[in-house]
C-alpha cells in the first residue's frame, strides 16, 4: 500500500514538475507521458501478481489515459465491471493485436494471454513480438513467462534472440 501513496503522491508529482521544466533546467522534456505510463504498467504487473485485480486494472486504464488512450482504458474498466478480471484481460489482448499502430503491442498480447493460462497463444505472442521488433525484456527471468519456460519452443525464441543459455 505505501508503495502505491508513495508513487502516486510523491513520485508521480515529481516526474511531473521534472516534466514541465526539464530536468537541470535545460528545458528538456526528458520524463515524458510514455515514462508515466510505463510506471502504471509496472504498478499492473505487480498487482495482477498480487491477486490485486481492482488496483491492477485501475493501473492499466492509468497507463492508456497517460498515452492519451482513454477510449481504450473505458473498454479495459467497461469489460472488469461486467465479465470481470479474465474479461478486462480478454479486452486488453483484443485492443493489443488490433492492426492499429497506436495500439498493436504483441508483447501486452503475450502478457494477458500468460494471465490467462493459455501457452499456446503466449508463444505464439511471443514470437510476433520479436519478430516486430519490440523489446522483449527480462524474457529468461520474468515470472510472466514461466508458463512457457519447458517448452522447446520457448527456448527455440531465447536461440533466435541471442539468450540460450
Amino acid at each position: 500500500m505505501s508503495l502505491r501513496i508513495s508513487l502516486n503522491g510523491f513520485l508521480l508529482q515529481s516526474i511531473e514538475a521534472h516534466s514541465s521544466r526539464g530536468i537541470g533546467g535545460a528545458g528538456r522534456n526528458v520524463i515524458t507521458k510514455s515514462t508515466v505510463a510505463i510506471i502504471h504498467y509496472d504498478l499492473f504487473d505487480i498487482y495482477a501478481a498480487k491477486s490485486m485485480y481492482d488496483k491492477a486494472m485501475d493501473e492499466i486504464a492509468q497507463g492508456l489515459r497517460f498515452e492519451n488512450r482513454p477510449q481504450q482504458a473505458a473498454a479495459i474498466e467497461q469489460s472488469y465491471k461486467q465479465e470481470g478480471y479474465k474479461g478486462a484481460l480478454r479486452k486488453m489482448i483484443q485492443i493489443a493485436s488490433n492492426d492499429s499502430p497506436d495500439d498493436y503491442d504483441p508483447f501486452l498480447a503475450a502478457k494477458g494471454y500468460a494471465l490467462l493460462g493459455d501457452k499456446e497463444h503466449v508463444l505464439i505472442w511471443l514470437t510476433k513480438s520479436y519478430e516486430a521488433g519490440a523489446g522483449i525484456l527480462f524474457l529468461k527471468v520474468d515470472p510472466y513467462w514461466d508458463i512457457v519456460r519447458s517448452d522447446p519452443r520457448y527456448a527455440d525464441l531465447l536461440h533466435r534472440m541471442g539468450l540460450s543459455s
